[in-house]
């Protein structure tokens, strides 16, 4: 079952933090504890410094294009200039993790963590979302907290306190029953993004519900009208970027680049549209995941330092790979967890496991891995038969690439207008006795769409002037050659229809004795006006007329 906890932790002028901690399930908050932290000590302070400067002198290509931390302020000019080793790093890293713990240990925070205990168990799906302000909070390795380590279904998310969240509903978002994912690969130089593309292909399975478009290093008004004009579940970036003077910072075209809130309405009408989830698989991204907070997108997920391109990669493959992975109910923030563990499990470069985290708004729950086929053989998976009146006419046929075989009888996948959707032949009067198989790689023409299924014919000559008219009327004929031919009659059926007969002839003569009635001329007797008209009845054998006098 998905548990939630909400840690508000509000720094005090002193230093020391009121917490109040709310626990709950589908957004219905149960228990409410108040406690306190008391301040963060110096040396936590002094040490996360070093530790962030030593990791980014590790000898790694990093996605980030200026290094935003004025490193001569932290440390003393001995070591500046200095490559950090990875034994000196690795000590850093440990006296951090100590430092951390023993802050959490505070007597006053304990009772807070005793009812969680309480309340949560071991096989709960737990979600901790840490509300607050302040940023070196958000970059403490909370992931080594004792808590998260007992309960191995729990993720620690963060969240910004100091906007509003008066307009988001407390919605229960529904299972993504397809993927719709815009990747987004922006400058390359010093970094390989080729392979955080192959990765995205090579992990989407043959036949999956995931339809994938890709925008390599795009203009910022492209990537603004296509946030704006289509609908998509997943927004994924993989380049440099950094956070400068509280403002995300992403490079689109070589050294060109533009700030997040740049592109804000074309992200608002997004998010409008079923945004639910950011990943961006670059540097420094503390300020782009705060800023889509602000924007109320549901779940973000960033790298809260400068992050080696060997560490994008391994994240990317095992967080595609996490995904997958989960059963349909399963809150997506697990495969942060899952692609963490895998890091820290592979990843030849220290604290890699330390860079992903996830922020999540507080007040949408976490959206869920839904219903997606993990694999299946394509071969095998037959269409499910529709209604007719089902099938979308294109008013002109696309030309699509075939990524997989096509046939008439199972599934493969087209490229159209660079969306990768689910694609059958077309089979109808009009290519009765065609070709029975479109092979990969070939041209095709989508011509209608069944739900997210294209429908598609070999693009030849005889297919160029296509015209859906024929194909609608053969199934608006399919469709009515449903109708029953056959009408069985009983005595009460029969009795019913004489009557309803004699009752559209009486209501029939009303009808045309009143029209003739008033198509006449009138006379004048005295105050009375007499109406002379004549009115003709039909019989079988002639046809009687007769004067009608109304007084």
């Amino acid at each position: 079952m998905s548990k939630q906890v909400i840690l508000r932790l509000n720094r005090s002028l002193l230093g020391s933090y009121e917490v109040i901690a709310e626990i709950g399930k589908k957004g219905v908050m149960h228990d409410e504890i108040q406690a306190c932290l008391p301040a963060l000590p110096i040396d936590i302070n002094h040490t996360l410094r070093k530790w962030r400067d030593s990791f980014r002198r590790l000898n790694y290509s990093r996605r980030l294009k200026v290094l935003s931390v004025n490193t001569e302020s932290i440390l003393p000019d001995s070591i500046l200039g200095c490559e950090s080793s990875e034994t000196q790093f690795n000590q850093l890293s440990n006296l951090l993790t100590d430092q951390m713990q023993t802050w959490l240990r505070a007597k006053e925070f304990q009772k807070v963590l005793s009812r969680m205990k309480e309340v949560l168990s071991l096989n709960d799906e737990i979600q901790i979302i840490i509300r607050t302000d302040d940023d070196l909070i958000f970059r403490l390795p909370w992931h080594h907290w004792e808590f998260p380590k007992q309960y191995h279904l729990t993720e620690i998310s963060f969240s910004t306190s100091s906007h509003s969240y008066s307009l988001v509903r407390n919605q229960d978002l529904k299972p993504l029953q397809s993927l719709k994912i815009l990747a987004i690969f922006g400058d390359d130089i010093g970094i390989n993004l080729r392979r955080d593309e192959s990765l995205l292909d090579s992990n989407i399975p043959n036949g999956s519900d995931i339809f994938l478009k890709k925008l390599h290093r795009p203009s910022k008004e492209k990537l603004g009208e296509e946030l704006r004009e289509n609908m998509w579940d997943i927004l994924f970036f993989s380049g440099h970027s950094e956070s400068q003077q509280g403002k995300g910072i992403l490079y689109l075209e070589g050294s060109r680049s533009i700030y997040l809130d740049e592109l804000k309405d074309d992200l608002e009408t997004a998010i409008h549209k079923g945004l639910k989830l950011a990943v961006f698989n670059s540097c420094d991204g503390l300020e782009l995941a705060k800023y889509l907070q602000n924007l109320q997108l549901p779940q973000v997920v960033v790298m809260r330092e400068p992050i080696p391109d060997e560490i994008a990669h391994d994240f990317l493959a095992a967080y595609i790979e996490g995904i997958l992975k989960l059963s349909p109910e399963t809150p997506l923030y697990l495969a942060t967890r899952y692609a963490r563990e895998k890091l820290a499990q592979n990843s030849r470069v220290p604290c890699a496991d330390w860079l992903p985290v996830v922020f999540q708004n507080h007040k949408v729950l976490s959206p869920v891995r839904g219903i997606i086929s993990n694999s299946y053989k394509r071969e095998k998976k037959r269409i499910e038969k529709k209604q007719p009146l089902a099938i979308s006419f294109e008013p002109k046929p696309k030309v699509c690439r075939v990524i997989n075989t096509l046939t008439k009888n199972t599934v493969g996948r087209v490229q159209v207008d660079g969306v990768v959707w689910r694609a059958q032949i077309f089979s109808n009067d009009y290519n009765s006795g065609k070709e029975e198989t479109i092979s990969a790689g070939a041209s095709a023409l989508m011509v209608a769409r069944r739900g997210n299924l294209c429908l598609v014919l070999p693009k030849s000559e005889e297919f160029q002037n296509y015209s859906p008219a024929k194909s609608q009327k053969k199934f608006f004929q399919t469709f009515l050659d449903l109708m029953p031919r056959k009408i069985t009659l009983t005595s009460d059926s029969i009795i019913h229809l004489i009557f309803f007969g004699i009752s559209c002839a009486l209501m029939i003569l009303s009808v045309t004795l009143f029209r003739s009635i008033l198509s006449q001329p009138t006379t004048t007797n005295g105050n009375r006006q007499i109406f002379v008209s004549k009115v003709s009845f039909w019989t079988p054998n002639k046809t009687l007329q007769s004067d009608v006098l109304s007084i």
